[in-house]
């Protein structure tokens, strides 16, 4: 995870690791990351190697807190196509279609955004 957030540090201005565990069974991450336009990512990974399971979430908000975007699978939204991958963008209730994400490509993305504002 180091690694991946080398290549954001331009637009980082601190990382907090909540929790981070990894053995043979298990892969556990929590981090918050505060960026440079005071916005804040918390971001957690989970992932099980036996059987091949992975759990993500990943919110984004801005400096009063207040939701940009969430990136998630948990096992609801069935009516969304791409289940169970989707986002929450600017409220809980306005849920979109999204991609097996990773932290890597979240931080492109907020890179992008917040070098184009």
């Amino acid at each position: 995870m180091n690694e991946v957030l080398k290549e954001f540090s331009e637009i980082i201005n601190e990382i907090k690791i909540l929790q981070e565990r990894k053995d043979q069974r298990i892969s556990e991450s929590k981090i918050k990351i505060h960026f440079i336009d005071n916005s804040l990512l918390e971001a957690t990974e989970i992932e099980v190697f036996s059987i091949k399971k992975r759990k993500y979430a990943y919110q984004w908000m801005n400096a009063k807190f207040e939701l940009i975007t969430r990136w998630d699978n948990a096992n609801h939204h069935k009516h969304i196509s791409t289940y169970p991958h989707h986002k929450h963008i600017g409220a809980e209730n306005n849920i979109v279609e999204s991609i097996d994400i990773t932290l890597n490509d979240v931080l492109i993305e907020i890179r992008e955004t917040i070098k184009n504002t």
